[in-house]
């Protein structure tokens, strides 16, 4: 059930009668203030703690960076094991639980994920690492539709987009990614009808004063931005449009949950003066051409009701066709003439000119790479509301580096516990062959054929607007034998094979290694990611090798040992 919270303050407004109004993203809420309840806001929430199966200490969850997962999953099976008795029994890192084993890099890359990554790489060569990802990245349709789509009927009704979610982490001092930048996105591309054509969209943004170092951060952020903006006028984008400070009013939690104390609350005018400087280092970099206020961009492009219908693009989520639909249902009602709209639209951009910006991109040739992109399914990652929702709920607080590493960590292992559940069945993304949700297939983008990679053929299907379906979380797993045979070599051997390989023919020294190892893949029972019961038979064979090519190095003592434990 949600909860609402008002201060004294707010709830005593004597200027604001009857119901509060919470603004919940592309909505509001209006909630009777005899619903209320006073309460004091001296609630401790103690942070949760998990035990070691083996030696039954006690950590937090946080300090250990081990989320707890908020659905049960026969992925969870394994439990957890702390780092001291990792080493001291030898626990296999492809034993490690689910939780444990991801991490940000887990998130599969994309060609747009890769260019801003390398971009930024290559300017801030000294900073720890930044890793870019999209963590969701879903064909969308905006539908003009009520009193606006009756009076705009000379437009096309549908706008296709590519709603996109892309992250922004950074390595910090405790060897784990935090969470840093979130921007969502809509991409109308050349497909779309006019006005939205080629045009972007920037539905929210939002970033956590955790980046280091400190004095770079704004230019960080810029430049995360500005090469999203460079590869989009490389795929042919014109324009965007943004707007600067979206309805919460300050210190609303657009993505990320509790910040830093030492992060100010931004105002309308900060938020501008970012805004303006971003635009000015886009100008410097050649990626704009241009930009100026929604409200200018009108009064030049804009001189009647008649452009206004044919060159004011609409947007999903967006302040103004609720702003346009609200005056025609006024004229609907008492017969004003057409032209009042146009005068009230004019007042309307006029008061909010500091809020609502256009860019012009600087047009380039070359390589469209926008044909390269992937569907990324994430039902928590496609949903702003719906990801602040799982934070709050959670109390997964972005407050210090400690805070965000464990927020971090349990948003990748949510997005890898939905894909393998039936979470992304519900995105109505269902094969047209075989009716089965799709975790990975093709999707076209003229129609509505859907196809899994089961059913799939790339002679089947006549339009060639094609797009491949993948999944956001690659979940390290021994499905594979390459990822098998890797992980056994690499893990479980260690220096014996380097031994084995070298012909030093020292094995004798990590024989009791060795064996403590086989012996951890006998006794193994777990299915996901360990088949530690496979594993043993090719690390017996390897050991009957070394044996034949060194045998002064393995005692008969020692060989009787290890095919004891294989014989279990």
């Amino acid at each position: 059930m949600e909860m609402y919270v008002a201060c004294q303050a707010c709830f005593n407004n004597r200027s604001k009668k009857g119901p509060l109004t919470f603004n919940t993203g592309s909505s509001s809420k209006d909630i009777p203030r005899g619903r209320f309840e006073i309460r004091n806001n001296f609630i401790t929430i103690s942070e949760p703690v998990v035990e070691c199966t083996l030696c039954e200490r006690k950590f937090h969850r946080v300090c250990v960076n081990y989320p707890e997962p908020t659905t049960s999953s026969t992925y969870l099976k394994s439990e957890f094991v702390c780092k001291s008795c990792e080493e001291k029994y030898h626990i296999l890192p492809i034993c490690i639980s689910l939780p444990v084993s991801l991490s940000a890099q887990s998130i599969s890359h994309t060609t747009l994920s890769k260019y801003m990554e390398q971009r930024i790489q290559a300017i801030f060569p000294m900073t720890p690492e930044i890793l870019i990802r999209v963590a969701s990245n879903v064909p969308k349709k905006y539908t003009v539709e009520g009193s606006l789509g009756k009076y705009f009927d000379k437009r096309q009704p549908d706008f296709p987009y590519m709603a996109k979610t892309i992250s922004c982490f950074q390595l910090n001092e405790r060897k784990k990614y935090h969470l840093i930048f979130v921007l969502y996105v809509q991409e109308y591309d050349q497909d779309c009808p006019e006005p939205n054509r080629n045009t972007i969209y920037i539905s929210v943004l939002d970033s956590v004063r955790l980046f280091k170092p400190a004095e770079s951060r704004t230019q960080m952020f810029h430049l995360v931005l500005l090469t999203y903006f460079d590869y989009m006028r490389k795929c042919g984008f014109k324009q965007i449009f943004l707007w600067s400070c979206p309805p919460g009013g300050s210190g609303m939690d657009y993505v990320f949950y509790r910040k830093p104390r030492c992060q100010p609350i931004i105002t309308a005018d900060l938020l501008n003066n970012w805004y303006r400087r971003l635009f000015a280092v886009g100008l410097d970099m050649n990626i704009l051409a241009k930009f100026s206020t929604l409200n200018d961009w009108a009064a030049q492009e804009i001189r009647s009701m008649e452009d206004f219908k044919e060159k004011f693009p609409f947007f999903e989520g967006d302040h103004w066709p609720d702003e346009v639909a609200k005056l025609i249902d006024r004229i609907n009602k008492t017969e004003t003439p057409e032209d009042w709209i146009f005068k009230n639209l004019q007042s309307k951009l006029a008061r909010n000119k500091n809020s609502f910006y256009v860019l012009t991109l600087n047009p380039t040739t070359g390589k469209n790479y926008y044909r390269n992109d992937v569907i990324i399914l994430s039902a928590l990652a496609d949903n702003r509301d719906r990801l602040v929702k799982f934070f709050r709920s959670n109390y997964l607080e972005f407050e210090d580096i400690r805070k965000a590493t464990y927020a971090t960590q349990a948003l990748v292992l949510q997005i890898a516990l939905e894909q393998l559940g039936s979470t992304l069945e519900s995105m109505g993304f269902n094969c047209n062959q075989c009716n089965k949700g799709i975790r990975n297939g093709h999707a076209c983008m003229e129609c509505e054929y859907r196809v899994c990679n089961e059913c799939w053929s790339s002679n089947e299907h006549q339009h060639n607007r094609l797009k491949e379906i993948v999944l956001p979380i690659r979940i390290p797993n021994l499905f594979t034998e390459e990822y098998k045979w890797n992980s056994f070599k690499d893990t479980i051997l260690g220096s014996s094979i380097q031994n084995v390989n070298s012909g030093v023919g020292r094995l004798a020294a990590a024989t009791k290694d060795t064996t403590m190892r086989i012996r951890h893949c006998s006794e193994c029972t777990w299915d996901l990611c360990g088949k530690c019961v496979e594993l043993r038979r090719e690390m017996w064979d390897l050991l009957q090798l070394a044996n034949v090519k060194f045998p002064n190095d393995l005692t008969k003592n020692t060989v009787t040992t290890i095919r004891a434990v294989y014989q279990r």
